[in-house]
C-alpha cells in the first residue's frame, strides 16, 4: 500500500527505495538505469544552486510509481560554499557515505555522485558494496575499496 510523503508544498503517494526493496521489488537493469539518472538529475540541479545532499540512499530516494524518483531528507545538505566554524561531523549513512566523508573532510557535490552510484549498485546487484558487523568496519571498507 502506497505511503503518503509531503516535500515542501507536494505529497506524493508511493514508497521509498529502501522500503520497496524490503518488499521484495527489484528493478531491471534498464529501470535501475532509470532511476539513478534521474537522481543524477535532481542532483544536478541542486548542485548548480549550491547546495549538496550529503545523505543519498535509497530511504531517501521516495518512489512514485516504479521509475519517478523524488530526491528527500535535505536535512543534513550543506551550501557547498559555505565554511562552517569548527569541524565537520561525520554526516551521512556509513553503507552510502564517500570516503571523504568518513574521513570528516569537506565535501563538495562529487560525494552525492559518490553515494548515487553506491545505490545504483545496489539496485543492479542486490548487495551493498560495503559489508561490515560494526560501524567501524563499515568505515573501514568504504575507506578501504579499490
Amino acid at each position: 500500500m502506497p505511503v503518503r510523503r509531503v516535500a515542501g508544498n507536494h505529497e506524493f503517494d508511493g514508497r521509498d527505495l529502501r522500503q520497496l526493496r524490503e518488499e521484495g521489488w527489484r528493478p531491471t537493469p534498464e529501470q535501475a538505469a532509470l532511476i539513478a539518472r534521474r537522481v543524477a538529475d535532481a542532483l544536478a540541479y541542486a548542485h548548480s544552486k549550491g547546495v549538496v545532499h550529503r545523505d543519498i540512499k535509497p530511504a531517501n530516494i521516495f518512489m512514485v510509481g516504479r521509475t519517478q524518483p523524488r530526491v528527500l531528507d535535505f536535512g543534513i545538505a550543506r551550501v557547498a560554499h559555505r565554511q562552517d566554524a569548527g569541524g565537520d561531523i561525520a554526516a551521512g549513512s556509513p553503507y552510502y557515505m564517500a570516503p571523504e566523508q568518513a574521513r570528516m573532510q569537506p565535501v563538495d557535490r562529487r560525494a552525492d555522485v559518490f553515494s548515487l552510484g553506491v545505490v545504483l549498485y545496489e539496485l543492479l546487484t542486490d548487495t551493498k558494496p560495503f559489508q561490515g558487523k560494526s560501524l567501524a568496519e563499515i568505515t573501514t571498507a568504504v575507506l578501504e575499496h579499490e
